[in-house]
């Protein structure tokens, strides 16, 4: 019998930084996973696939893991962006995520590249903050018999 269940689909954006430095992360929340599209810098593009999947730990302490796969396009990094979050997001909704990201900005030097980096994490924080709260919401919402 097919799942007839109703699956609400929730958008949702974070930014953080400013000009050149800007981080902008859009969220669709579906019933089944997250997917991210992380853009920013001077020329927002498609650089990276990342696609985490939550599992148990493998350490003996047990807790949550995820296997991550990535798909860079050719003289792409940016990775190094979209692994964190898409890693955080999977262990700590347990859900599947997907991250599409490209950030660029033209002659980056370290310091352009570590503010993009606390960007981006800061970005992937607050899209954790938005789904955590409209969870919290939802379950609030239910009748006590569904939870």
């Amino acid at each position: 019998m097919p799942d007839t269940r109703v699956i609400t689909e929730r958008t949702i954006t974070a930014e953080a930084g400013t000009g050149r430095m800007a981080v902008r992360g859009y969220g669709a929340v579906t019933g089944q996973g997250l997917i991210v599209h992380l853009l920013g810098g001077e020329l927002p593009h498609v650089g990276t696939v990342v696609i985490s999947q939550p599992r148990p730990s493998l350490k003996p302490a047990g807790g949550r893991s995820c296997t991550t796969s990535v798909f860079n396009l050719l003289g792409h990094k940016d990775d190094v962006l979209a692994v964190p979050i898409a890693e955080k997001l999977a262990r700590t909704l347990d859900q599947v995520v997907v991250v599409v990201a490209g950030v660029h900005v033209s002659d980056a030097m370290e310091a352009d590249i570590q503010a993009l980096e606390q960007n981006a994490a800061l970005v992937g924080e607050r899209l954790l903050a938005l789904i955590e709260t409209s969870q919290r919401q939802e379950k609030a919402s239910l009748p006590e018999e569904k939870l």
